[in-house]
């Protein structure tokens, strides 16, 4: 197995941005496919995962989506701020309550997997 590379592409991120939560989750089970994707990469100048940016753009479908492959809601970015503190700071009470709670992988539903709590 190859080492995880960075997100080379803004695919994912103008895909969140434009709010097309079918399109995204497409994207990203075509990448999640590849042997050296990585949900947790950096994808921007700032540190920020794909879970950041859903986070700050309160979208609880693609929160759930991401954390339901295994994007770490604990993961910082480098100004040290979690998808949580980015959540907590912008108000957005539904995010919250998703980081906040233990949530089943795909693997999980299937039943082959553990969870990461």
């Amino acid at each position: 197995m190859g080492n995880k590379q960075p997100l080379k592409s803004s695919n994912l991120v103008v895909l969140l941005q434009l709010g097309d939560d079918k399109k995204f989750k497409a994207a990203v089970d075509a990448k999640l496919k590849e042997e050296t994707f990585d949900i947790n990469s950096k994808i921007n100048q700032f540190g920020d995962t794909l879970l950041h940016y859903a986070a700050f753009r309160g979208s609880e479908s693609m929160v759930k989506y991401l954390l339901q492959h295994q994007a770490d809601p604990h993961q910082q970015n480098d100004r040290k701020l979690s998808p949580m503190d980015i959540a907590k700071e912008r108000g957005m009470k539904s995010i919250i309550n998703l980081l906040e709670k233990p949530f089943p992988r795909n693997d999980e539903r299937r039943g082959t997997g553990k969870n990461r709590y």
